[in-house]
């Protein structure tokens, strides 16, 4: 691979997120538990929300979907010999897929910026 460096340090940041995302989900569920037995509102919902149950879905879907996307890019010179019309659809989707996780971490990390600027 080309860019090995920077995948393994990708790889190392994908780890340690995998190590943490479960107790901030953990974390942010309780949270979310507790907010909702003591009655404090929306307002608080949203904050606990932010704090870590968004974190923990933007960096899921962004983290896998870059992965799926690098993977696909390092195999595309390999693609050039394939004459097989299904292994390039196999190939776009594939990608396609990396590309909508993407979008969906997007939207979610816009959706939250936009929820904290407009409170």
């Amino acid at each position: 691979m080309t860019f090995s460096k920077h995948y393994r340090r990708f790889r190392r940041a994908n780890n340690r997120f995998i190590r943490v995302m479960p107790w901030l989900w953990l974390v942010g569920c309780v949270g979310c538990v507790v907010v909702g037995v003591m009655g404090w509102g929306e307002r608080w919902l949203m904050s606990v929300c932010l704090a870590t149950i968004y974190p923990v879905l933007i960096g899921w879907l962004g983290f896998g979907s870059l992965l799926i996307m690098v993977r696909a890019f390092s195999r595309l010179s390999q693609m050039r010999y394939q004459r097989s019309a299904g292994a390039w659809l196999f190939f776009v989707w594939i990608f396609t897929i990396g590309l909508g996780s993407f979008a969906c971490a997007v939207d979610l990390f816009v959706s939250a910026a936009l929820w904290l600027v407009g409170h």
